[in-house]
């Protein structure tokens, strides 16, 4: 007899399984503490016209799946229309089998839209007609999509820099998931990217109105940031870590190493190291003392195709994992601030799988 992909008991395979999730697992609501959603869209309702809006327009796990099956970047990233797009993911899906994207797009074709057709070129207009028709559909709006999957609190990604408009709006509406901010810190220790570095502090400066002649008002800054971030309902921090590197430093030599930045004198990598310590130091008290937890994405090589970088920005799926920890240098961060009873609550993210019993170690 013929059984759909996606059906009651698809991934639990035991009737221990089921029993956990059904009674367990389903009933609970969704807290998600990271994410990328747009608070702007939550606050606008929005609703997307097709199903390449939705699944294709900004999801670069899909381009970078879609580009290791060679499909040209027009069909991805470039001018070709909605529907040759959804066409070429459909064409590379079967090649997919065995990728989470594999399962997640079948489940979300089947929980939302009722659709038990497999995604694949001779089904693309099928889908394409029919998933289109239900987005039009009052409960396919954004708020109501989150609504329908019982999600009490989802936190986003935010630069410290936002000025968190559509928070603040949702946090006064009567809309019942709580859309919190999450401070993602890492322009804040971006040395080597000095024009980006100081286009930061530019701008930090004026939204927090401290002239930052120093780090001491560099931290002073951030600590406003922080401030106002809390406010606003955020208790989660967020940092990519390419590298973890230690070297302690001085106040006074650091200060010293940020007058250099400031005249854009160009820093040694031991300078660059001696300042990030130092501020992932500072960064680690401010969320303690406001009992935020941190997150470290550890192994994080981003944007390593530079072309690509300059033709369609950061983050558009040419990231990878880095090979390299140093885990020494990660426990003396964490220690320091233990010694001064300082260590935030930490999730240790790690992207290489080969750092999985280093880190567990590290976290007992």
């Amino acid at each position: 007899m013929y059984q759909e992909y996606i059906h009651d008991n698809v991934l639990l395979t035991s009737s221990l399984a089921q029993h956990l999730y059904r009674n367990y697992a389903a009933p609970m609501p969704i807290i998600d503490y990271h994410n990328h959603l747009d608070a702007k869209d939550i606050w606008f309702n929005t609703k997307h016209k097709n199903l390449a809006e939705a699944w294709l327009h900004s999801d670069h796990y899909v381009w970078r799946a879609m580009r290791s099956n060679g499909i040209a970047e027009r069909y991805i990233t470039g001018d070709a229309t909605d529907s040759e797009k959804f066409d070429k993911w459909c064409e590379a899906m079967p090649y997919l089998l065995g990728n989470p994207l594999y399962q997640w797009s079948h489940l979300e074709l089947k929980r939302f839209f009722d659709c038990d057709l497999l995604l694949n070129p001779s089904n693309s207009k099928a889908i394409w007609n029919h998933c289109n028709s239900a987005l039009r559909a009052s409960n396919m709006s954004t708020r109501s999509v989150l609504e329908r999957l019982n999600v009490d609190t989802l936190c986003t990604t935010d630069s410290p820099l936002s000025d968190l408009e559509y928070h603040q709006k949702l946090k006064h509406s009567d809309f019942a998931v709580k859309v919190l901010p999450t401070f993602r810190a890492d322009e804040l220790i971006a040395f080597s990217n000095t024009q980006g570095f100081l286009s930061t502090l530019s701008q930090l400066s004026q939204i927090t109105s401290i002239n930052i002649g120093s780090l001491g008002n560099y931290i002073e800054a951030i600590a406003s940031r922080i401030e106002f971030f809390h406010e606003m309902g955020c208790r989660l921090s967020d940092i990519g870590l390419p590298t973890v590197c230690y070297a302690k430093g001085s106040t006074g030599q650091c200060e010293s190493i940020f007058l250099k930045v400031l005249t854009e004198q160009q820093l040694s990598e031991q300078e660059k190291a001696q300042l990030t310590t130092y501020v992932l130091n500072q960064l680690g008290k401010l969320y303690h003392k406001y009992h935020w937890s941190q997150q470290l994405h550890i192994g994080v090589l981003a944007n390593v195709n530079e072309r690509r970088k300059q033709e369609l920005g950061p983050g558009t799926g040419f990231t990878v994992i880095d090979h390299d920890l140093d885990i020494e240098a990660l426990a003396k961060h964490l220690s320091d601030l233990d010694r001064e009873h300082k260590l935030p609550k930490t999730v240790l993210y790690n992207l290489n799988a080969n750092h999985n019993q280093l880190l567990s170690c590290l976290a007992v």
